[in-house]
């Protein structure tokens, strides 16, 4: 499982945790050597705030001088380039028991980690029964909840059949397009 580095928060500081693709395995601050198992769909929001840069200068250095051996200023500029991926990123979690930290993950890892919890997020809500929702629609619309499913039906309404609904241009003569009128 990848493993990420807890920064500052409600679970330490500057220690290891694990993630997978469904949930996060974290310290329990409290309970040293326990794991917090933390389902992603409890994640409220995974956004990066910065990236760190401080692999990046020793990693230019070394393919910079591999390349101006090899190619001179060809090689140099090439190895600068190649050197510009960043190799770790700084994101912070809040989750929705209002629990939050900050932490640093490969580039590969965050993105991993940050679409699994948006399909996690997708997911649970779709997870609402449909009856839920069009309830909250309508209350949210007209003002008024829906009664429970459980609740006695209404009476029926009498059997009328309904009027069509009359025009007002109904006397009035339609145009005819492509004739003139004789």
């Amino acid at each position: 499982m990848p493993t990420i580095t807890l920064k500052e928060g409600d679970f330490g500081a500057e220690v290891p945790a694990t993630v997978d693709l469904t949930a996060l395995y974290l310290p329990d601050p409290v309970r040293p050597g326990a794991v917090v198992i933390v389902p992603l769909a409890e994640v409220a929001e995974i956004e990066a705030l910065r990236d760190d840069h401080s692999g990046r200068l020793k990693a230019a250095a070394k393919l910079s001088a591999r390349g101006f051996m090899a190619a001179g200023p060809v090689g140099l500029a090439a190895g600068l380039l190649g050197a510009g991926r960043t190799k770790n990123v700084i994101f912070s979690v809040s989750l929705k028991d209002g629990r939050q930290f900050v932490a640093a993950a490969t580039a590969e890892i965050y993105a991993d980690l940050h679409a699994a919890q948006i399909g996690a997020a997708a997911e649970a809500s779709r997870a609402g029964e449909p009856d839920d929702l069009i309830a909250k629609y309508l209350a949210a619309s007209f003002g008024e909840p829906l009664p429970a499913a459980d609740a006695e039906a209404p009476p029926p309404a009498p059997a009328v059949a309904p009027q069509p609904a009359r025009s007002p241009l109904a006397g009035t003569p339609r145009p005819v397009f492509g004739r003139r009128p004789g």
